[in-house]
C-alpha cells in the first residue's frame, strides 16, 4: 500500500475534511530548500472552521481528548499540504521533526500526550522507519482564533523521486 493509501484511509477511518486555505496570507504553506520541506503552523480545521471544541486552553477549557483529537486533524491537515507540495507522501524519505504548540491551562502539564495523537498518525501513515521523528511539545498562553493546538513539521525528501514525477508530470525521461 502507498503512503497516499495510507493517509486516504487514516484519513477515511478519522472522517478527515480538508482545510479550505484563506487567500490574501501574508507567508506560505510549505517552502522547500533542497532536499527539506518545511510545513507552516496549522490548526486543526475542519473545512473553512475551527470547531468551538478545539478552542481555549487544555485543562480549562478543552478536554485531553478534545485537544488529542485537534492534533490529528492538525497533522492531516499538515500531511495534506506536504502531499500538494510534493505530488505524493511517497516522495517523502522521512520525518524529520513534529513541533506542537499546545494553549495549556496553568494546570495543565500534559502537552506530551497531546502530541502523541499527531505522533501516531505520522507512524500509522509513514510506518515506523519514515515515520519516526524529533518532536516537541511546549504549552503556550495562547494561540491563533483560540486554537488549542498548533503543529508545524519539517520533512526529508526523496529528490530522486521528486524528479522522477516532475520528469513524469512534463511527458520526459
Amino acid at each position: 500500500m502507498s503512503t497516499d493509501q495510507r493517509l486516504k484511509a487514516v484519513r477515511s477511518k478519522l472522517g478527515h475534511v480538508d482545510p479550505v486555505r484563506p487567500s490574501g496570507l501574508l507567508f506560505e504553506s510549505y517552502r522547500q530548500v533542497d532536499d527539506v520541506l518545511y510545513l507552516s503552523g496549522e490548526l486543526p480545521f475542519i473545512g473553512s472552521e475551527l470547531p468551538v471544541e478545539f478552542r481555549g486552553s487544555v485543562g480549562r477549557d478543552v478536554t485531553i481528548e478534545n485537544a488529542s483529537k485537534a492534533a490529528e486533524i492538525a497533522t492531516l491537515n499538515l500531511l495534506t499540504s506536504a502531499q500538494a507540495a510534493i505530488g505524493s507522501l511517497d516522495n517523502i524519505d522521512r520525518m524529520i521533526e513534529a513541533f506542537g504548540y499546545i494553549s495549556s491551562s496553568d494546570s495543565f502539564f500534559d502537552q506530551s500526550t497531546v502530541m502523541n495523537a499527531c505522533s501516531s498518525i505520522l507512524l500509522d501513515v509513514f510506518g515506523e522507519d519514515r515515520g519516526q521523528h524529533t518532536r516537541g511539545a511546549i504549552g503556550v498562553y495562547c494561540l491563533p482564533l483560540k486554537s488549542c493546538v498548533e503543529i508545524k513539521m519539517i520533512l526529508h525528501l526523496d529528490c530522486v523521486g521528486i524528479a522522477s514525477s516532475v520528469r513524469t508530470l512534463r511527458g520526459t525521461k
